[in-house]
């Protein structure tokens, strides 16, 4: 009996000691991952300065999430500010103390925003969903640039990303999802951004405010369900005709957009949206094959 203790204690021995090895690793992968240095020329974008321009990137600003994240001054929040996992500040972008835009250029705001990269070290920005921004046009990124820079400043100096080596062990893991670190997955070069569609209540356009909204960061490459990127979080539901929303009319999506039906769902993006963006959207969605249900 002893003897079959004594393997026992060696074989959990054993496990242990690869779980610790395992974590160590994954530690590594993480940190190199967040720390790497892309040096990326950023491509030349006008940047208007007239009120027409600055007010749609205000609407820009809200329905692809910027004010959802930065606040509604765009003065910074905390994502989360866990013992078990660190402390993640979403930064000030006003030209405040404290804030990017006291001394970002043009070419600052395009590689933070289009490429997800920061500009003054050259890393990745930790949670910035530039994988979905990469599609914006040159037009539509100029007008929400304008608009970030026209906000007025307000200090607020939220301090450093510290994150724990748990937090480092998991990201490695996919836990956060791949947009965590979305400097990783852009094709910088610009080959994957699509001309220009002239918006509208149409299928093209709808195709091309799903990609720069982020539907599929929650849907699934194919809208057919996926994990969200919030630990914890429910899986994004099958949003194909294939899914339950296969069965809402128009107007049932509209409502939805108005009324904030789900914590996990990005309703206020949606709800300053325009009727012809809304449809745009409904459009493509029903246009898509029904598939089946991703995650079961």
């Amino acid at each position: 009996m002893k003897k079959i203790f004594k393997w026992i204690g060696v074989v959990l021995g054993g496990l242990i000691g690869l779980i610790v090895l395992l974590a160590i690793g994954l530690y590594f992968v993480g940190n190199a991952r967040m720390n790497k240095t892309y040096n990326i020329q950023p491509e030349a974008v006008t940047i208007p300065t007239d009120e027409g321009s600055i007010e749609r990137g205000q609407r820009w600003a809200r329905s692809l999430g910027c004010t959802g994240c930065h606040g509604e001054d765009l003065s910074g929040t905390v994502m989360f500010d866990d013992p078990a996992l660190g402390y993640i500040p979403v930064p000030n972008l006003t030209a405040g103390e404290g804030g990017a835009g006291r001394d970002f250029t043009d070419a600052d705001w395009i590689l933070a925003v289009r490429h997800g990269i920061d500009p003054h070290e050259g890393r990745p920005l930790l949670g910035m969903p530039s994988g979905d921004y990469s599609y914006m046009t040159d037009e539509d990124l100029g007008e929400l640039i304008a608009f970030l820079k026209s906000a007025p400043p307000v200090e607020n100096d939220l301090g450093e990303i510290r994150l724990t080596f748990l937090a480092k062990v998991m990201l490695a893991a996919g836990a956060f999802g791949e947009e965590v670190l979305s400097a990783e997955i852009i094709d910088h070069s610009g080959a994957a951004r699509p001309s220009p569609v002239e918006p509208g209540a149409s299928v093209e356009y709808g195709d091309y405010l799903v990609r720069i909204v982020g539907c599929r960061t929650c849907h699934g490459a194919e809208l057919a369900g996926g994990k969200h990127p919030e630990p914890g979080a429910p899986p994004g539901p099958n949003i194909t005709p294939g899914g339950s929303f296969g069965e809402w009319s128009l107007e049932d999506f509209r409502t939805a957009a108005a009324t904030r039906q789900s914590k996990y769902m990005p309703w206020e993006a949606f709800a300053g949206m325009s009727n012809h963006e809304l449809e745009a959207i409904y459009l493509y969605l029903q246009s898509l094959p029904a598939l089946e249900n991703a995650i079961k």
